[in-house]
């Protein structure tokens, strides 16, 4: 009796696989004398799930979820486990100045460049006069008369703060390795979201920074991208 109910039950697990194999490996199937198209990248596409053997045999008609979807990607693209760090050194010494001057673009034109603020104050005619075009200038100091601030440019050379719209330069740099890299490595030129997979749906969850640095562990390609 026990043997009879063991056996039972194993036939009935059998014969479960079985339907569960047939409603998996459906997508490879000619159904209605038409094949399935391949699934879209599109996560909420549950249209069904390809079982593992699936995944090896024919990848490119399973969904980009599901059992063995990623053991397969993993497999086929060999990325290491534990994905290894960049090794890069903290730099010691202090940061210089990138620049050896603040620099400035001239906003307001024209504008009256005086040999001092005091000048500029009692009315007396300015040393030039910057008439037209893009003017960028250097800023060697900040000072204030009778309430109002100016910026000198030169030696005896100042114009009103307001005029001037202070630039700042970039602070990317490099990095210093350790040690050979043994993958790729890149900056992100603009913010980028993310996504788990090729062309996914992006997860929310964080983003890639400008200047941010990342390595590049493996390309995948979906269709000309």
């Amino acid at each position: 009796m026990v043997r009879s109910l063991l056996t039972a039950r194993m036939l009935l697990a059998a014969a479960g696989l079985l339907i569960a194999w047939a409603v998996a490996a459906q997508p490879v199937q000619a159904i209605g004398g038409r094949r399935l198209a391949p699934p879209s990248d599109d996560p909420r596409d549950t249209r069904y799930v390809c079982v593992p053997s699936l995944v090896w045999r024919n990848p490119e008609l399973c969904p980009t979820y599901g059992p063995g979807t990623t053991a397969y990607r993993v497999t086929t693209i060999r990325l290491p486990d534990p994905l290894p760090q960049l090794a890069t050194i903290e730099p010691t010494e202090e940061e210089e100045d990138i620049l050896p001057h603040r620099y400035g673009h001239v906003k307001t034109l024209p504008l009256n460049v005086f040999r001092h603020p005091m000048e500029a104050a009692a009315g007396l005619p300015p040393v030039r006069t910057m008439l037209s075009g893009d003017w960028w200038v250097s800023v060697d100091g900040l000072v204030e008369y009778e309430g109002v601030l100016w910026y000198q440019i030169n030696e005896e050379e100042f114009i009103l703060a307001d005029a001037l719209a202070i630039a700042s330069p970039s602070r990317f740099q490099g990095v210093d390795l350790s040690e050979q890299p043994q993958y790729p490595f890149a900056w992100i030129n603009q913010w980028a979201e993310t996504s788990s997979v090729p062309q996914g749906q992006p997860d929310g969850s964080s983003g890639l920074s400008r200047y941010e640095l990342i390595t590049i562990f493996a390309e995948e390609r979906r269709g000309d991208q």
